[in-house]
């Protein structure tokens, strides 16, 4: 079966950020994480950064390296102020889960964090179940995201 793609609009960005933002409760020393991985994660950076205000934010930066065996993902200048916080790891897509699985372990295995998945799409068959998200789709539709155009 085909992939179908799905294009994602501006206007619909707008009103989703704003309600992701509106499911994230915060408390007292909690950070929001934006994974910048395949997509333009520091776009979502930018507004969930205006929309949440006073809320510490950093950007999360990832690479995919080649290995003899699979592939591997290694985060770039990890950001040390998250150390021991419960961090809102947010990103557009849940796709395969696989970065988000990889970036979750690490923050919390070698930081201590507490991680909390928020997202906007979810796939069926991710290897990572978001916490929050807004819509799940099938596992043959592709986002296309406007700034993808």
């Amino acid at each position: 079966m085909p992939t179908t793609e799905i294009k994602y609009t501006w206007d619909e960005f707008e009103r989703d950020y704003r309600l992701l933002a509106d499911r994230i409760c915060l408390m007292p020393g909690d950070a929001i994480a934006i994974l910048k991985a395949r997509r333009d994660g520091a776009l979502l950076l930018g507004k969930m950064i205006e929309e949440i205000k006073g809320v510490e934010a950093y950007c999360i930066n990832c690479r995919l390296e080649e290995s003899e065996g699979e592939p591997i993902i290694k985060l770039v200048d990890p950001p040390s102020g998250l150390s021991g916080r419960r961090v809102f790891l947010v990103t557009e897509m849940a796709n395969s889960g696989f970065w988000l699985d990889t970036v979750k372990k690490y923050l919390e295995e070698e930081m201590g964090c507490t991680v909390i998945i928020v997202t906007i799409h979810f796939c069926e068959g991710s290897i990572v179940e978001p916490d929050i998200y807004l819509r799940k789709i099938p596992r043959k539709v592709r986002v296309k995201y406007q700034w993808e155009w």
